[in-house]
């Protein structure tokens, strides 16, 4: 236990260094030709899952640097390098990762961690709702008149995507009665992020459940609040 104690202390002694910070807020810089942080395309390269030469030359330096770090890291907390860039396989895990290293050069080693964009934004993508819940947070029903278009939301989604945002959640209201949930759903999947629902359930069907995987939803929270139909449905209003 010392020993992990140490290495923690002197991990981030390392990170919380002037220069060590200055290196990272490098590599968190803009690729303009890859429309994304050299970063991130750095951690492709140490996952595998890009090559070096199909990189342009700053981002394939940094990728000597990013290595380091992780390398760094990894040791500090009981890990290899292999066991990292496995789990980098995983575009979501390195989206998560790009997080992280965002978080050390803006913050420092902090307990609890504060990453560099957070990991979930739940979003009630609607207030319109088929249901009347006497639970409801957001006294959700009808659509509110300055909901966001499809453009606005869209545009929403490039401002995460772009700040380092893991996954979203769509909430609401319930997000299966806004029309365009399988475009946005679809944009945000394209984009990389990580997609999943809270729904009530109660429109879904084989046909839905198909557009929600081929859309790029990955993940359905769904609500039940009693055994019987009685206590749901009195719960639920309808």
């Amino acid at each position: 236990m010392r020993g992990l104690t140490d290495a923690v202390g002197a991990f981030k002694w390392i990170v919380e260094s002037p220069p060590t910070k200055a290196l990272l807020r490098r590599l968190a810089a803009w690729c303009e030709r890859e429309e994304k942080s050299r970063l991130e395309v750095a951690l492709e390269i140490i996952a595998g899952v890009r090559r070096p030469e199909d990189a342009c030359i700053r981002c394939r330096m940094t990728t000597g640097i990013a290595r380091m770090v992780i390398k760094a890291g990894a040791h500090a907390f009981g890990a290899s390098l292999e066991e990292i860039r496995e789990r980098m396989r995983d575009p979501h895990w390195r989206r998560a990762l790009l997080s992280v290293i965002r978080g050390l050069e803006a913050f420092g080693v902090r307990r609890p961690f504060v990453p560099g964009a957070p990991f979930l934004v739940v979003w009630d993508v609607t207030y319109a709702c088929n249901l009347r819940c006497r639970h409801c947070y957001s006294s959700a029903g009808r659509r509110l008149p300055d909901e966001l278009t499809t453009q606005e939301a869209k545009r929403v989604i490039d401002i995460l995507w772009r700040a380092g945002v893991v996954s979203i959640a769509w909430s609401g209201g319930e997000p299966l009665v806004r029309p365009d949930i399988f475009e946005l759903s679809s944009y945000a999947h394209q984009k990389g992020i990580y997609v999943a629902m809270a729904t009530n359930g109660t429109l879904l069907d084989e046909r839905t459940v198909e557009k929600l995987w081929g859309s790029g939803v990955r993940f359905l929270q769904i609500s039940l609040d009693g055994a019987t139909p009685e206590t749901h449905d009195g719960f639920r209003g309808i």
